[in-house]
């Protein structure tokens, strides 16, 4: 199973908005577009999701924009999830240029479905229904669970997203004012 999958993709030039740029929900067409190859690339095809009843869902999205992608663009997008104690998993992607250069970040909070029942299923549970795995295992009880998901291994050190803190980006109210 990869730890850290990569997908190519071309920007179109009909993915653009009014100013030229990609439109922010293409940005979220590439990011499912890499989970369901990552799910592909770790042996679990969507005919064998649909066999066993379950589907994934995403629970929670945020995208941070770093740099414009254009027509004619190429860039990677990675793909990474690690579950954590319950019902869920935790997926990083990040979208590089080919020079490197970071353009976005999305972070999901992602699950599996039993479609019948329509509730999430644990990593065991999923694992025993579809019988592959994906993601790192959940942590241990005993140890606190990992502030970010590491997505890549370069040069022996681990590349995690940066930036600041969505709450350093409020601006400020009424309230916030003596």
């Amino acid at each position: 199973m990869p730890t850290d999958f990569e997908i190519p993709i071309a920007v179109r030039g009909y993915e653009l908005d009014s100013n030229g740029h990609v439109n922010r929900a293409v940005y979220l067409q590439y990011a499912e577009h890499a989970r369901w190859e990552f799910l592909r690339a770790s042996g679990v095809e969507p005919a064998r999701l649909r066999a066993a009843g379950v589907g994934p869902v995403t629970l929670e999205e945020t995208i941070r924009y770093r740099r414009e992608l254009r027509a004619g663009d190429r860039l990677t997008v990675s793909c990474a999830v690690a579950w954590g104690e319950g019902r869920t998993f935790r997926a990083e992607q990040e979208f590089r240029l080919a020079d490197g250069t970071l353009v976005a970040e999305v972070t999901g909070v992602c699950g599996v479905l039993d479609l019948e029942q329509r509730q999430l299923l644990s990593q065991r549970e999923f694992e025993e229904v579809v019988g592959s795995t994906i993601g790192s295992p959940a942590p241990d009880a005993d140890e606190p669970p990992p502030s970010r998901v590491r997505l890549r291994v370069e040069d022996g050190e681990s590349v995690r997203p940066g930036g600041r803190d969505p709450g350093e980006l409020r601006a400020p109210t009424t309230r916030d004012r003596p």
